[in-house]
């Protein structure tokens, strides 16, 4: 029911218990967070387990007279890379809760979710940054590789325990 304003009763709630549909955008939220945290994490681990990787980076981000270093040490860099990291957890979680009403809810579904958002957010670009001659095309495709593990894991861990019935709700 709506109050005058127009607003949903359940999202005016002053003092009062949160209703259904504020509790579905928390729980979505929440689970974007845990989504954009295991993206985060997965990252640093890539970039500590295959330090090939990270010289290979290095490397190419020279060519085009960047410093990966500066940028490592630069907060306002950390805090954008995490933020980014954040809306594509954000964006995995949505893509959970609307592939649950297509398919049911579980580690299968937030795998598809998790590629799909790979596919849109990596692949597609890095592949068009190659094809434009701006990083090499190994180096390319070893990112695209580690990112499409990367960002699968880091949907179905931030989306595990998410009860079924959860996500049914959120997408009806």
């Amino acid at each position: 029911m709506s109050t005058s304003t127009g607003a949903p009763d359940d999202v005016q709630g002053a003092g009062r218990e949160a209703g259904p549909t504020a509790r579905r955008a928390l729980a979505v939220v929440g689970r974007g967070l845990a989504v954009g945290l295991a993206i985060t994490t997965a990252n640093a681990v890539k970039s500590v387990a295959v330090p090939a990787f990270g010289a290979e980076w290095t490397a190419a981000m020279d060519t085009l007279g960047l410093s990966m270093a500066t940028g490592a040490q630069d907060p306002a860099a950390t805090a954008f890379y995490v933020a980014t990291s954040v809306a594509y957890g954000l964006v995995a979680a949505l893509g959970y809760v609307v592939l649950t009403r297509l398919r049911p809810a579980g580690t299968g579904t937030a795998a598809l979710a998790g590629l799909a958002l790979w596919v849109l957010c990596y692949a597609l670009p890095m592949v068009g940054y190659a094809g434009m001659g701006i990083f090499p095309w190994r180096l390319t495709a070893l990112s695209c590789a580690l990112a499409g593990v990367e960002f699968v894991a880091a949907t179905v861990v931030g989306t595990w325990r998410w009860r079924p019935a959860v996500a049914r709700r959120l997408s009806a």
